[in-house]
């Protein structure tokens, strides 16, 4: 989904009341009009705590460096997938060729 309609949902139903939206640690964090304050207060510092430790500079390090790991080996399981699998298939296709060539001969 492009992220130009989900800010143009989000400022509808800010608009709207819908929606409320307080600042903390720097950021705008949006949350339902009707929720509880004491629960809302209490979810909004342990998502901040997750998002400052996320945040950190040690941490997106890590988590690209995971992520290229992961892509390389789904990347490179996906060759050999296909280099045995054209390999099986070569061999198949000449198997074939043989065995029909036998076969006309000794007709």
């Amino acid at each position: 989904m492009s992220a130009h309609i989900l800010t143009e949902a989000r400022n509808s139903l800010f608009q709207k009341g819908v929606i409320q939206t307080t600042n903390l640690s720097g950021l705008p964090w949006y949350y339902l009009a009707n929720v509880d304050k004491e629960s809302l207060d209490q979810r909004l510092n342990e998502l901040d705590a997750i998002h400052r430790k996320t945040a950190k500079k040690e941490f997106s390090n890590l988590l690209g460096q995971a992520l290229e790991i992961a892509t390389f080996r789904a990347l490179k399981q996906q060759l050999i997938w296909f280099s045995l699998a054209t390999s099986q298939i070569w061999t198949l296709t000449t198997t074939i060729r043989c065995t029909a060539k036998r076969n006309h001969h000794l007709r």
